[in-house]
């Protein structure tokens, strides 16, 4: 029986800090495990255990969680978050779920600093645009009223 995992990742950067949140949500089981690595190992292994008195695989019996997890970011570097699930029941390895999250996040503060500097190209650019079209035009006019 495949499990029907639905991921959902959303993303919130603060200051140097990534948190990560997604749904996973399949057929009961007594244990899901999740792993994260990431390119500095920070993340946490979770160990959610869900009871299933008679490890029955339901298909139409689904459970929900919701993942949470912090993770400070590089200042320059970007950041990619892989998250694998594996179901078990008790010691057995059941299955391995075969899909795979991948959460590609650039540089952290630097993305801000990013998007600084296009608001502030774009504001004084068409600020400058403005100047420049008023001096010219009131040039015009005076010229124009001189002549």
């Amino acid at each position: 029986v495949k499990a029907n995992f639905i991921h959902d990742p959303k993303i919130t950067i603060l200051d140097d800090t990534a948190k990560i949140h997604f749904l996973i949500s399949g057929p009961l089981t007594h244990i899901i495990e999740e792993n994260c690595v990431t390119d500095t190992d920070l993340c946490t292994n979770y160990n959610i255990n869900i009871p299933n008195e008679n490890h029955i695989w339901l298909v139409q019996d689904t459970i929900t969680h919701d993942f949470y997890e912090e993770v400070p970011l590089a200042d320059s570097e970007a950041s990619q978050f892989v998250f694998s699930f594996w179901m078990y029941d008790g010691d057995d390895l059941l299955y391995s779920v075969p899909d795979v999250i991948h959460v590609d996040i650039g540089g952290g503060k630097n993305l801000y600093i990013y998007i600084y500097i296009y608001i502030y190209i774009y504001i004084y650019t068409y600020i400058y645009i403005y100047i420049y079209i008023c001096v010219y035009s009131m040039l015009y006019v005076c010229i124009y009223m001189y002549v």
